[in-house]
């Protein structure tokens, strides 16, 4: 059976998070990584080193001052918090200057901790100047020159001191390194803030486009129903002073005016079908349908809808057959929307059944009651299921030819699904019929 319905209509742009704020989480998120990463492998390479500072002496190294073992132990207790805290969401400037500053100032405390090992020096000052880079990409480049003065401040605590000892010359490599530290530091601090300009740039336009487009919607949405509204009205007029001359109450008339007036009828009322779809549709596009839930027998629910829908059977000479399980005898959910999703399936099952049969099954699947809706009509192939749920789609049939109507009957059918807490479900073979299944919360939509 060629069915067309609809996935439920979302606001794509009100069911996302703000695009800039979005990426500045992203961004955030990142660069808490980053400190984390680095907090962690220093925080590590302090106790790897504490085994060689402690058992330095017997594997030939010199001693080390008891201040260093615990400068190395406050060092690596600084940088497990700093990993710690870059966990956090909203600690990323804490994080980092814990984690960088503390190395950065370590040169000043150098010349106390080994006042007669001038060999680390040149290490200890290159490696402090690491962190510049850090700061830089994680706090821009104001905190990083900030950062860079700290560590020419050790530079300048260490410099009497090698003069001092006749090692002046070991100034020059931290010195050359720091400052090329510090011009890569700042460039990417600035790199970075002309690309976060030029993304809040893309975001706010993003954000307008989006509003735009939320507009145009709701003024469609709007239009359509306004429209539909405005075309029932003479619709209804035409549909009932032709079923009052059709049926005589007006005066006799001949056979050839009887079936004019019947197609006139027939058309009228069709017409009124696709306005009727296209109200529906536009009023649930538009804004979230009212429910009123409410205990509900399903059989006796069930039972009208098949009544409603026998005439149109009788007509093609289909059985209207139903079945309904004990389990499942009453459920909280909103009548009015239950019998329309009903009526469509129904209507539609008539629509594509030529001979043989439909049938309506209701049973008990857990928390769910599954009402399912089957044909004996002409089917449509697996690779159509994608789309069948797509607005204004309608599988075309297998012999060729359009089927009538715009679409809509399963399309409102699917979105009052989605407003009932239910999901509408559709399985088809060609040639042999198909199966639509509403599984619906027997205890009400989720509040």
């Amino acid at each position: 059976m060629p069915h067309s319905t609809e996935s439920p209509a979302t606001d794509e742009f009100s069911s996302h998070p703000n695009p800039r704020m979005a990426a500045e989480s992203r961004v955030q998120a990142t660069k808490r990584r980053l400190t984390a990463w680095v907090a962690g492998g220093m925080a590590i390479a302090g106790l790897a080193a504490m085994p060689l500072l402690i058992f330095g002496p017997s594997v030939g190294l010199p001693p080390s001052p008891i201040g260093v073992l615990w400068t190395v132990a406050l060092f690596i207790f600084a940088q497990a918090c700093a990993f710690v805290l870059a966990s956090v969401p909203g600690r990323i400037v804490a994080a980092t200057l814990l984690s960088a500053g503390l190395l950065t100032a370590v040169p000043v405390a150098f010349p106390f901790l080994m006042p007669d090992n001038q060999t680390f020096a040149v290490p200890t000052l290159m490696f402090a100047s690491i962190p510049v880079l850090l700061v830089a990409i994680v706090l821009g480049s104001k905190w990083a020159l900030a950062a860079a003065s700290l560590a020419a401040v050790g530079l300048l605590a260490l410099a009497p001191w090698l003069v001092a000892k006749g090692a002046a010359e070991h100034l020059v490599a931290p010195t050359v390194m720091l400052v090329i530290l510090t011009i890569i530091s700042v460039s990417v601090a600035q790199t970075e803030s002309r690309l976060q300009t030029l993304t809040d740039q893309r975001a706010r336009e993003l954000e307008d486009t989006n509003a735009e487009l939320v507009r145009a919607a709701r003024v469609k949405s709007e239009f359509l129903s306004n429209m539909s509204h405005e075309l029932r009205t003479p619709l209804n007029s035409i549909i009932g002073f032709s079923g009052t001359l059709f049926g005589e109450l007006a005066g006799p008339i001949t056979e050839e005016q009887r079936i004019q007036l019947s197609m006139i009828d027939n058309s009228g009322r069709h017409l009124l079908e696709l306005i009727n779809g296209l109200l529906d549709f536009s009023r649930i596009e538009a804004e979230a349908p009212e429910l009123t839930i409410d205990d509900v027998d399903l059989q006796a629910l069930c039972q009208n809808a098949l009544n409603m829908v026998r005439p149109m059977a009788d007509a093609k000479g289909l059985t209207l057959e139903s079945s309904y399980s004990d389990s499942v005898a009453r459920v909280r959910t909103d009548p009015t929307r239950l019998t329309q999703i009903l009526l469509n399936l129904l209507a539609n099952a008539v629509k594509f059944t030529d001979s043989g049969s439909v049938r309506l099954d209701v049973s008990r699947l857990g928390p769910e009651c599954v009402l399912s809706v089957s044909d004996t009509g002409c089917g449509f192939p697996e690779v159509e299921r994608e789309r069948i749920f797509e607005p204004f789609y309608q599988v075309r049939p297998l012999e060729g030819g359009k089927t009538s109507g715009t679409g809509l009957g399963l399309s409102v059918s699917h979105q009052l699904a989605g407003a009932l807490g239910a999901r509408l479900e559709a399985e088809s073979t060609p040639d042999e019929g198909s199966t639509f299944r509403l599984l619906l919360p027997v205890e009400g939509p989720p509040r």
